[in-house]
């Protein structure tokens, strides 16, 4: 199980594509995961004129003791 303390980010990315992959990655070789995502919520902040590509942030995460098998299998 994941929890705040026993997890290390693994990476942060704005792609929708890269994040997949890697979240593909971590389930083909059994690597429990949790992603955070983080999108723009202020008041008067257009995302009209965004790239659709850069609106979300996503921050995934892995146990700590599975960041470097993590590391290896997604090529980070």
């Amino acid at each position: 199980m994941l929890t705040v303390l026993n997890r290390k980010e693994l990476c942060i990315t704005f792609s929708i594509e890269q994040q997949s992959k890697i979240r593909e990655s971590l389930v083909q070789h059994h690597i429990p995961y949790t992603v955070n995502e983080i999108t723009p919520s202020a008041p008067g902040l257009g995302t009209v004129d965004l790239d659709k590509e850069c609106i979300s942030q996503y921050i995934i995460y892995v146990h700590k003791d599975d960041f470097e098998k993590a590391k290896f299998v997604t090529n980070l």
